[in-house]
């Protein structure tokens, strides 16, 4: 376990895949890669199991990448037809690679 000393900050990662970030008051858990049950989506535009799943406009929720060459945060795993902001679905987080 490495530790990082900030300006206000001390962060600890874990297996390059969670990392913990220290506020004045708790410490909040970041995924930043691998597999994840809760990634928020709009599902306005149906996502299909191996979408790639971009920024959407309300922040804190992803969509499916419909523009070639947009920069996406990670690949359903899961379906999502709903016509909402409200789903949670399956998803492996990324890089932040392009889409083709």
């Amino acid at each position: 376990m490495e530790e990082k000393k900030g300006d206000h900050n001390m962060v600890k990662e874990f297996t390059q895949i969670i990392i913990m970030v220290k506020n004045k008051k708790e410490w909040l858990n970041i995924q930043i890669y691998g597999r994840t049950t809760l990634l928020k989506v709009d599902g306005t535009v149906d996502i299909a199991i191996g979408d790639y799943i971009a920024t959407f406009t309300t922040g804190g929720i992803g969509q499916k990448c419909t523009t070639a060459g947009k920069r996406y945060l990670a690949k359903a795993l899961e379906v999502y037809t709903s016509d909402d902001s409200n789903g949670v679905i399956n998803a492996w987080i990324e890089k932040g690679n392009l889409s083709s």
